[in-house]
């Protein structure tokens, strides 16, 4: 039995997580934004999963990705899969690992994201959180 999820495009099969960037052939993109200085703000906190946690309060415009603003304060690593988007392989050097089953995750205002952080669209005052985990999906 498959279940399918969109955990920055994820595939859980059977018991064991398989992620598109074991299978996919895209080529790997580093993300580095420049600050928008819109007048919405958001919270963006990063739990790399070995203890420590960034956080920033940014300040973007209208339209502005759940990637875009990871990228304004982080370097970013991800694969990109036609039809899908963006996944995300790393932040600053912390990297998922296949053995370890990490993977990176999103939250909006504390809820589980199912969809890419490239087609989130951020609203003003959203807390978004990027974690790198190896805990079961959330659903």
């Amino acid at each position: 039995n498959f279940l399918f999820a969109l955990l920055g495009f994820s595939v859980v099969a059977a018991s064991s997580l398989l992620i598109f960037s074991y299978l996919g052939s895209g080529s790997l993109i580093q993300i580095n934004k420049t600050a928008g200085t819109g007048n919405l703000s958001a919270t963006l906190s990063v739990n790399y999963g070995n203890g420590t946690i960034t956080s920033h309060d940014i300040n973007l415009e209208e339209g502005t990705s759940a990637l875009d603003v990871l990228g304004y304060k982080h370097n970013v690593t991800a694969k990109e899969f036609f039809g899908l988007g963006m996944y995300i392989v790393c932040i600053d050097s912390v990297c998922e690992n296949k053995e370890a089953d990490t993977y990176w995750v999103y939250y909006i205002n504390g809820v589980f994201a199912l969809g890419g952080s490239g087609s989130y669209t951020v609203q003003d005052k959203d807390s978004v959180a990027f974690n790198l985990t190896n805990s079961p999906l959330p659903f």
